[in-house]
């Protein structure tokens, strides 16, 4: 692969957190159509079908602003094998029984894809769990709930989700489907919206 010159907008600056969390279970999905050009993903695909998945594949998880967060680090083991370690850390308010309920069927299912969107404008999705080697990756990891002992402290569960893969995760660039989006694109608010409202 021929390196080549990339210019860094510094004025770009995107504000931080989740604002949505798409979580589908892999075998809701039959794989993924990777972009011969860029790091990207640009189709999902339903098991067997061409179709990009229904409605009926996955759980959405919204946030306000410091409620969700994801973090990655990418390594090259002693064995010569990059690793690229992925969290995903959602944090749940006083969460009631439907909400540990959620937490719960969440912790008996393995092998999980996770689609987040960012907060601001136009931000990429990104698609955790997933490589050209293996998909399904990612899995509760845990959760901790903390009440404080401050009426300044806030009563918290965070819930921890973690994937290990060999690449770095991929961007949600475009879905061919034209049942989707009409545009066949992502990158605005409503085309990331049309998205999950189909992922979910």
């Amino acid at each position: 692969m021929a390196l080549s010159a990339l210019t860094v907008t510094k004025c770009a600056r995107v504000a931080g957190g989740l604002k949505r969390i798409a979580v589908i279970n892999k075998d809701e999905i039959g794989g993924f159509t990777f972009s011969p050009t860029n790091h990207s993903v640009t189709d999902i695909l339903e098991p067997g079908t061409v179709n990009t998945i229904d409605a009926a594949s996955g759980v959405e998880f919204t946030f306000r602003r410091n409620e969700a967060r994801f973090e990655y680090t990418s390594e090259r083991n002693d064995n010569g094998v990059d690793t690229c370690t992925i969290n995903v850390y959602c944090s749940v308010p006083a969460p009631n029984s439907l909400q540990l309920e959620a937490i719960e069927a969440l912790r008996d299912t393995c092998e999980l894809v996770v689609v987040v969107q960012e907060f601001g404008e136009s931000t990429p999705l990104r698609v955790f769990g997933v490589d050209k080697f293996e998909f399904g990756t990612m899995e509760y990891q845990g959760a901790s709930h903390n009440s404080g002992t401050n009426r300044t402290e806030t009563n918290m569960l965070e819930l921890n989700m973690q994937a290990e893969q060999e690449e770095l995760p991929y961007v949600l660039s475009s879905l061919a489907q034209a049942n989707l989006l009409t545009t066949g694109t992502v990158g605005t608010q409503a085309e990331n919206d049309a998205i999950f409202a189909r992922l979910v």
